[in-house]
């Protein structure tokens, strides 16, 4: 008898375990679709990004376009 009652006891302990993490599985994917699905996605392109930051529009293009090299020289290397 001692081996039935053990065998139960698991089946009822892995009925729980997979109900459990069923439950969780269930819980992540609605907090993701209330939270982080693309519905809730805003677009964010560089002037809002500037004007969110306080950053003026014409300061901001000039500063994503450096004037010069695009690597510095390497040392000992005359151009």
């Amino acid at each position: 008898m001692q081996g039935r009652e053990q065998a139960l006891w698991r089946r009822r302990l892995r009925r729980e375990l997979a109900g459990l993490i069923a439950l969780k599985l269930v819980a992540l994917a609605l907090l993701w679709w209330l939270f982080f699905s693309p519905a809730h996605r805003t677009v964010v392109d560089a002037d809002a990004a500037g004007r969110r930051l306080g950053v003026p529009q014409a300061a901001a293009r000039t500063e994503a376009a450096p004037a010069g090299p695009a690597a510095p020289a390497a040392p000992g290397v005359t151009p």
